[in-house]
């Protein structure tokens, strides 16, 4: 051969691996020359041997690689060392020219002639690998049928979505129908480290492309055209796996690119920071505490001027692009953890030294306007921050902990919140009720439920029903998350005195028809609330408790008496937000005994639930994105009449039930049988006794 190995001959090598006898060789051999096939061929086909055979057997007597051609790319400056003709006259395929050696897929090496032919075609010496003749054949037609058609497809494409003739989606939908490959949705996508690092992120932001999961010993990986074999075999050496092609829009690629590699530019930056002797440090942490809001930087101090500064900005930016409600940074024994909720569910984002405590929460501080040297007390602040163009709203807490304090900012993104009946989820019946309690020309509706269940948005949705230019529509907030055209929304400011109380009752000289007040948070707030709504006018408000009956006995602990409570309400809307079932792993089960009892199913019926078995879309929680649930209660004359004879909790509900209300274990349910959320939800955001 072209290495100068030892020349051996197909049928002595069988023999000598005992797949075949002389006899039956020479038998082989008679028929070779009557019929002008390769001596392998005429084997397979009288039944002497197998191809797989002939294959192991050559690549332990000659010392030779077995190629799986469909686990390889090969790169375009390679299948440029043969002429077409060459490859498909010999039906041989080149796979890599490293150390001027150019390494050849063939089904039979002991062709020496055709070595020979390679070689000189090639211009530098040859070393022959094995592989199956139909995978050769494929991958032959794959490569070099592909090249200049696909060239021509590519430069066509470009022109046709310059021209606005076709979309981005157009083209790939038609590289998914004919080439038959994946494709992925990134949005909040969410990939594993250990994924992240089979791909450099400079080698990620070079070519827009994602890696997404290992899939069967695979990279499933992300890119706008799968047909730049240069890429793929670039990515293949980096990660050292072969790579599956999917196919996702190139802004969304961008997008999650900057999710997913943020948080490893916070964890650098992080280390950037300690790596610094204590004077450095001093310095840094001193200019990071010299900036004012808005936009993290003082007068004329550069924004990424130091770590620190580029810690949180990067810290932010990403809790925002993963659209998380808050974040948590938390010192422990050891290490300083950073947490996202996302979806209502804490996920640990990272984990940096200790050393980080100090200087990223003085940080904060200062950006919040908070006392930097009070280390003892919790304290309360909010800091302006805009991220392409948009500007959110952070809510800073901060609270001593044992081993340091602990800093929650809840994040709160205006443009996350979308206003609008069909985006709440309501039902048919649950719309008819929504829409006859704020038809009412006085009274207070009330929305109910824990942080972060959506209440805003359902008081949002109740307010842009009501903008209209016969009403006066005035709104006490804190803060005021979204601007309406038309309405006059006030921001309240304690530290100045003026609370939701003051602020009420300066509303009431404004000549109001509607009125909405964030929260009832104490007596005087709701005592005014509620002589508002019997002098004629709409209050919307909000309240904590678990369920809609709840909130009669709230307000009575409050010290508002029942007669009043009686007379005012008009109606209680309590609400949950659950996670829905990822679309992209949902997979079917049947119930078991609990959760058939807890749905009601009869005995011994058969009933297929379904869940997220977890997957790079949805960061492995098998859940992707929310829907509300509700319990409404509208206030009838049964309802006054036991609020007025101060009833019970028990009665309440008993009432509500017999009247027809769906509870939040009921809304609940619902939604698991209709396959959009699961009994675990169920379960996380409803009492089963209900």
């Amino acid at each position: 051969m072209a290495l100068r190995q030892e020349r051996k001959r197909l049928g002595e090598i069988l023999i000598a691996g005992g797949v075949i006898s002389p006899a039956q060789l020479n038998e082989a051999l008679q028929t070779q020359k009557m019929l002008g096939l390769r001596l392998g061929e005429v084997l397979i086909r009288q039944g002497l041997a197998t191809e797989d055979d002939i294959l192991h057997t050559m690549r332990s007597q000659l010392g030779l690689d077995l190629i799986d051609l469909n686990q390889r790319v090969v790169p375009e400056k390679v299948l440029r060392q043969l002429p077409e003709r060459v490859v498909r006259k010999y039906g041989v395929l080149p796979l890599d020219d490293s150390g001027g050696i150019l390494r050849v897929a063939m089904n039979d090496p002991t062709d020496y002639f055709a070595v020979e032919d390679i070689r000189l075609a090639a211009g530098m010496p040859v070393r022959p690998c094995l592989a199956r003749r139909d995978d050769i054949q494929r991958a032959v037609d794959r490569y070099y049928s592909r090249n200049d058609a696909e060239k021509a497809a590519r430069e066509y494409a470009r022109h046709l979505l310059s021209q606005g003739l076709v979309s981005e989606e157009d083209i790939l939908r038609a590289m998914q129908s004919q080439l038959g490959l994946e494709m992925v949705d990134l949005a909040g996508i969410f990939i594993p480290e250990d994924v992240l690092r089979l791909v450099p992120e400079s080698l990620a932001r070079r070519y827009t492309i994602l890696p997404v999961e290992v899939r069967n010993g695979q990279l499933l990986l992300a890119l706008n055209d799968p047909t730049d074999y240069h890429v793929l075999e670039e990515v293949r050496q980096a990660s050292a796996l072969p790579i599956k092609p999917c196919l996702a829009r190139k802004s969304e690629i961008a997008a999650a690119i900057e999710r997913s590699y943020g948080k490893n530019e916070a964890q650098r930056l992080a280390r950037d920071y300690l790596r610094q002797g204590p004077a450095s440090q001093v310095a840094a942490s001193s200019q990071a505490g010299a900036a004012v809001v808005p936009g993290w930087a003082a007068e004329g101090e550069d924004a990424a001027s130091t770590p620190i500064i580029k810690f949180l900005n990067t810290l932010i930016e990403d809790a925002i692009n993963n659209q998380a409600s808050d974040i948590h940074i938390e010192p422990l024994e050891e290490e300083l953890r950073i947490r996202f909720r996302v979806d209502g569910v804490l996920r640990e984002i990272m984990r940096t030294p200790i050393g980080m405590v100090g200087p990223v929460v003085s940080r904060v501080k200062i950006m919040s306007g908070l006392n930097i040297a009070e280390r003892r007390l919790p304290q309360d602040g909010r800091i302006g921050y805009q991220v392409a163009g948009r500007n959110i709203d952070l809510r800073v807490s901060t609270a001593p902990t044992m081993f340091g304090e602990k800093v929650v900012l809840r994040v709160l993104d205006k443009a996350n919140i979308v206003v609008g009946k069909d985006a709440l989820g309501l039902s048919g019946a649950e719309v008819r009720l929504f829409d006859e309690f704020i038809s009412k020309p006085y009274g207070i509706v009330l929305v109910t439920g824990p942080t972060g269940s959506g209440k805003t948005t359902t008081l949002y949705t109740m307010l842009g029903q009501l903008n209209t230019p016969e009403k006066n529509v005035i709104t006490l907030e804190d803060p005021v998350e979204f601007k309406f055209k038309g309405i006059n929304q006030m921001q309240v400011n304690p530290k100045a005195g003026f609370t939701f109380a003051a602020g009420l009752r300066s509303v009431l000289r404004q000549d109001p028809d509607v009125i909405m007040v964030g929260e009832m948070r104490d007596r005087e707030t709701a005592e005014i609330a509620v002589r508002s709504a019997l002098t004629g006018h709409l209050v919307l408000s909000t309240i904590h408790t678990n369920d809609a009956a709840s909130a009669v006995t709230r307000l009575e602990d409050m010290g508002v008496e029942p007669f009043l409570i009686s007379a005012s309400l008009v109606g209680i809307i309590s609400q949950r937000l659950v996670r829905q079932i990822c679309p992209q792993c949902t997979v079917e089960y049947a119930a078991g005994p609990l959760e058939r009892g807890i749905l009601g199913a009869a005995e011994g019926q058969r009933l297929l639930l379904k869940r997220g078995k977890g997957c790079p879309f949805c960061g492995g929680s098998g859940y992707k994105g929310r829907t509300a649930i509700f319990e409404i209660m509208p206030i009838g004359e049964e309802h006054r009449r036991l609020i007025t004879d101060r009833a019970s909790l028990d009665a309440l509900r008993a009432c509500a039930a017999e009247q027809g209300m769906v509870s939040l274990k009921q809304a609940a349910a619902r939604l698991v049988l209709s396959g959009l959320t699961t009994m675990e939800e169920l379960l996380r955001v409803t009492y089963v006794n209900e």
